[in-house]
């Protein structure tokens, strides 16, 4: 998923920072989330999904647990007060609501789009695999609230925007170890052994199919030349022998 995506693009940065924020927001190193927000709103406008995914998750823990815990909610009101240090000032806040709410992206910007403009195989082999997941522990009565909650919120942002199957795919690839590792030692309890590294080989081949399919598409693509923009507008100006900088809307 984050391969198709990479390259020079501040977004990569949010995915890092993304990956940090879940690493580090219940553990000891959680106080210099603020100084991370700091220098994450001076980079990119991703961090409003970093502020928000982590109220999201602070706000549901403590219904969880049934207890306000006032560290976490100072240090969350830090961070979020550390966004407003950036050369806008509060307006930033004022973009990040202006582009949520902005029909005219989702209708013309290609990545804002959602799941149903492009194929894209390897998403949904997570999602079908984070859901799965995520239903074994809700039968077990071993779900952890928090972050199963998230994890779903995620996948629902990225089905309605390209844009954040990314972000999804990151969480989602923190947490599958440790659901893959709780899922092994259930199989060992029930069936022999043998058999769950049959399953485990069923799971390899299908990630194989779906990543060799993602590869193929990702090649067609390049060959109808869908990635290839803006190359029929260079050939309009050149036809039309524009020089010098264009105003465009």
């Amino acid at each position: 998923v984050l391969a198709f995506r990479g390259g020079v693009r501040p977004q990569v940065l949010d995915w890092f920072l993304v990956a940090v924020l879940w690493r580090m927001w219940q553990t000891k190193y959680k106080w210099w989330l603020p100084v991370i927000f700091l220098v994450w709103v001076n980079l990119h406008g991703g961090f409003a999904i970093g502020i928000l995914m982590w109220l999201f998750m602070v706000f549901v823990k403590t219904i969880e647990d049934k207890k306000l815990k006032i560290e976490d909610w100072t240090n969350w009101l830090a961070s979020c007060l550390a966004t407003f240090v950036n050369p806008y000032g509060w307006r930033i806040w004022w973009e990040v609501w202006m582009q949520i709410t902005d029909r005219q992206l989702r209708q013309n910007i290609n990545e804002w789009q959602p799941f149903y403009v492009t194929v894209e195989p390897a998403f949904w082999f997570l999602a079908v695999l984070i859901v799965m997941f995520i239903y074994k522990q809700f039968k077990e009565r071993n779900i952890i609230w928090w972050r199963d909650l998230t994890l779903f919120v995620l996948l629902t942002a990225g089905i309605s925007s390209l844009r954040h199957v990314a972000i999804f795919a990151v969480v989602a690839t923190i947490v599958l170890p440790e659901f893959f590792s709780n899922f092994w030692i259930s199989l060992k309890k029930t069936i022999a052994q043998d058999r769950a590294v049959v399953v485990y080989k069923l799971f390899l081949m299908i990630a194989a199919t779906v990543s060799m399919l993602a590869i193929l598409l990702t090649v067609v693509n390049y060959v109808r030349g869908a990635w290839n923009y803006p190359d029929k507008a260079i050939e309009f100006l050149k036809s039309e022998n524009r020089d010098g900088n264009i105003l465009s809307d």
